[in-house]
């Protein structure tokens, strides 16, 4: 009877460790912090958005930028993403949340940042200091996305409109060397990417960390329609190609920008069509003739 007894209570120890481990496991999952005994939910929307209005009177480079609209994309899991409409006109700054992903989309924002998870964002807003941002502008925080005037291969399509926006933060943070490398086509054209990258990429943290820092009221975009969308796909990549990229380079920055894989690849089926028609159409009408 006293063997049977201690069986059942081994029994029993086992079930409770093999339950706990079970608990333990579920909560790691559901980023929960167990260890002090409370159950601490995952930051939530509108609490980023208080950390990075908490973090702008850190930031002292803020009174270079006058006008500017960026979307802030922050991947807090692999299925969630938060979104952050950014903008300043006039001097008057202004932070919300955005219902969808690409806040405004890519024709009307100027920049659009995804960072590569909540910690790289809050990294940056507990010390938000440009010349550190230029240091870490490694590509392992964020991805910066196609923009109004980020281009693929990061040059700038409109130089001019862009140093009259940004003229003051590039004064105070680049040499006049690196201003003309990043706004001279002739140049962006002759160099790889990756060197164009170099240079622009340091510009580009430093401006949209600095409208994440940005504290005021903006309505919120609803989401672009699809056909609009579609659209400007198709501009997107026709002027990739016109550049000389090639359409396999175009798609992996597509689908690396978060764009739908099947949305890129109807895309690239329509341009294709339309383009194989062409020689068809054309010698057809040579042959009426």
């Amino acid at each position: 009877m006293e063997h049977t007894k201690q069986i059942i209570a081994w029994e029993l120890l086992l079930v409770f460790v093999f339950s706990s481990l079970l608990l333990i496991q579920s909560a790691e999952e559901n980023n929960l912090a167990v260890i002090t005994g409370r159950a601490v939910a995952s930051p939530t929307k509108s609490s980023v958005l208080a950390e990075i209005e908490n973090a702008i009177p850190k930031a002292d480079f803020l009174d270079d930028i006058s006008d500017m609209s960026a979307c802030l994309i922050v991947s807090m899991s692999s299925t969630t993403k938060y979104s952050y409409e950014l903008v300043k006109v006039d001097g008057v700054a202004a932070v919300t949340e955005s219902s969808s992903e690409m806040c405004k989309g890519v024709q009307n924002e100027d920049f659009i940042v995804r960072y590569i998870s909540y910690d790289a964002l809050k990294s940056h807003l507990e010390n938000p200091n440009f010349n550190r941002m230029k240091l870490e502008a490694d590509g392992t925080y964020l991805f910066v996305y196609p923009s109004k005037y980020i281009e693929q291969g990061m040059t700038i399509s409109d130089p001019a409109e862009f140093k009259q926006k940004f003229g003051a933060l590039l004064n105070n943070y680049f040499t006049q060397q690196e201003i003309k490398t990043m706004l001279s086509p002739k140049t962006a054209e002759e160099r790889e990417p990756s060197s164009v990258m170099s240079y622009l990429f340091y510009f580009i943290i430093g401006t949209v960390v600095a409208v994440v820092l940005i504290i005021g009221f903006i309505l919120t975009q609803s989401k672009k329609p699809e056909i609009k969308e579609n659209l400007e796909l198709a501009a997107y990549i026709k002027s990739s190609l016109a550049q000389g990229y090639q359409e396999e380079q175009v798609r992996q920055a597509l689908l690396q920008s978060g764009w739908n894989p099947k949305s890129v690849d109807d895309a690239f089926k329509s341009m294709n069509s339309a383009n194989s028609a062409a020689p068809a159409q054309k010698q057809q009408n040579i042959g009426i003739a």
